[in-house]
């Protein structure tokens, strides 16, 4: 087993053919970090390949068998990181267009790892083979390496800040689905309250994400929500090699204190569904 030394990458963003359909013409510099090792004979062992930062945090492993993930054949190989950090994911869709994607459908853009000394680890069964290799700034930009990482930290922000309200919609359909479960054992006016709490859910999760229409009209979406403004929020941000801007910060700065505010009234709604009767107790119980 022998991984060789990691030339250099340089980040940048963007690449390819583009839109003008030049498919005779010469082939672009990969958009990644490209790691070559030696197999004298294929493994039947786990071969995995891991990035990580110079302190030892990882940033992502990959493994052979998993989609796009390292070969296992004996002989050269070669395999490609494509300088991305990890994403986050969409919670399922709401409203009467369930499994509908849209444009306004999508997760933050993944941050692209700024200029900086990383390492490499190959494991083939019990054998571990380190690098260390570089990535390094576009040559043709003018930010600096303090300007990407700055892109790099308010990406991840926006990211993680993403997984929080996705987290905070699967917990809102979570509470939705035990109040509706115990609506036919309540009193009428407990009952009543059920269904103002289910209206109040309703009206945060729609403030969360974008509702997809309803059965009666289907096609009246609301208003995008914190999870597809975050989502533009991204785009923008990594939308070229520069700092992000100060009207960048404050709109996530914005967007979260709007996350934060709605995530009270949850709580206070949480608070209130656990109380009898809707926690399932029926008066005069003890």
């Amino acid at each position: 087993v022998h991984l060789f030394e990691v030339a250099p990458a340089l980040r940048h963003l963007r690449g390819g053919r583009g839109w003008s359909g030049l498919y005779g013409g010469a082939r672009n510099p990969s958009r990644g970090v490209t790691f070559e090792y030696y197999l004298a004979e294929a493994s039947d062992e786990p071969v995995t390949v891991t990035i990580s930062e110079t302190d030892g945090a990882v940033v992502k492993s990959f493994s052979a068998g998993a989609e796009h993930g390292p070969s296992a054949n004996a002989g050269m190989n070669r395999f490609e990181w494509n300088m991305r950090y990890p994403g986050t994911v969409m919670p399922p869709p709401n409203g009467a267009l369930d499994g509908f994607m849209s444009v306004d459908y999508s997760p933050p853009t993944s941050p692209v790892a700024p200029p900086g000394i990383y390492r490499v680890r190959l494991d083939v069964g019990g054998r571990t083979i380190e690098r260390e290799f570089e990535i390094r700034k576009d040559p043709r930009i003018t930010a600096s390496d303090d300007d990407l990482r700055a892109q790099f930290e308010l990406m991840v922000n926006i990211r993680d800040r993403f997984t929080e309200v996705s987290d905070t919609v699967l917990a809102i359909r979570k509470i939705r689905a035990e109040v509706i479960g115990q609506k036919d054992n309540l009193s009428v006016a407990a009952a009543a309250e059920g269904d103002t709490i289910l209206a109040e859910l309703r009206d945060i999760e729609g403030t969360l994400m974008i509702w997809m229409g309803s059965p009666e009209h289907p096609m009246m979406w609301s208003p995008p929500g914190l999870t597809e403004k975050l989502s533009s929020l991204s785009s923008a941000v990594n939308s070229g090699d520069a700092r992000p801007t100060t009207s960048m910060y404050a709109v996530f700065e914005d967007l979260t204190s709007r996350f934060e505010a709605e995530k009270t009234r949850l709580n206070q709604i949480v608070d209130r569904a656990a109380a009898p009767p809707l926690s399932g107790e029926t008066e005069g119980s003890h």
